[in-house]
């Protein structure tokens, strides 16, 4: 992760390989339509799956590399980018809250139009006076909602360090709507959760502007990690 990430912008044309475990290989189109190889894995949560990548633009964090197939960019976390607001919605609604057809989504948003993001934050209710909704697609959209939104406030604070979405996933099944809040009170608490240690978490915190010494409990993190290492590491 001390490696410098970088981003691109780039629209995923065509899936050259998707493998078992969520590895994908993507011929894409940058800004400037020059075709570009993308690899890197998907999470289910933020995509559905590897077709949803396909002629959206998205915003990859990662870093260019050089293969015997050429120049590739590697990534290890994106996020999709939307034209307006009803892009946005239509995308949510089809491709990340579960059980809803595009018909559903159609009168959802001609149901409430602009209004649509305040029924769902503040008059979920609402939603079952549309044909079609029923209480478990209402409750799927609002809880959608409310992760997607955290998720995405996590991701434009973390991806930038090279924290890859599954990992940012983690993070939000750990301390959910707290989780931005958390993070930036105290990076180490990142140490709490599978796959990242007290380095990881460190340098996250210094990239975030943190003085280590200003947070008393840095002290029993690193203790914690100096534990772990000598347990796992001994020869």
């Amino acid at each position: 992760m001390s490696a410098t990430i970088d981003r691109i912008i780039a629209t995923p044309t065509h899936i050259r390989y998707a493998g078992s475990n969520g590895f994908l290989v993507l011929n894409a189109k940058d800004e400037n339509g020059k075709s570009i190889t993308l690899t890197g894995n998907y999470d289910i949560q933020e995509t559905s799956s590897e077709k949803a990548f396909l002629n959206h633009r998205f915003c990859f964090f990662g870093a260019p590399k050089q293969t015997p197939y050429g120049e590739q960019f590697a990534f290890n976390a994106y996020s999709i980018i939307h034209e307006n607001k009803e892009s946005e919605m239509f995308y949510f609604l089809t491709r990340v809250a579960s059980g809803i057809s595009k018909k559903n989504a159609e009168a959802l948003m001609q149901g409430f139009g602009d209004n649509l993001v305040n029924v769902i934050e503040n008059h979920p209710s609402a939603l079952l006076n549309i044909k079609g909704i029923k209480k478990k697609k209402a409750d799927n959209i609002v809880e959608a909602w409310a992760s997607k939104k955290h998720l995405r406030e996590l991701t434009g604070m973390l991806a930038p360090y090279g924290i890859s979405n599954t990992s940012i996933k983690k993070i939000y099944d750990s301390f959910k709507e707290e989780s931005v809040k958390k993070v930036m009170e105290n990076p180490y608490i990142l140490t709490q959760i599978k796959g990242f240690g007290f380095k990881k978490a460190d340098e996250v915190a210094l990239k975030l502007g943190f003085n280590p010494a200003g947070i008393p409990s840095v002290f029993k993190y690193f203790k914690c990690y100096v534990i772990y290492r000598q347990k796992h590491y001994r020869r």
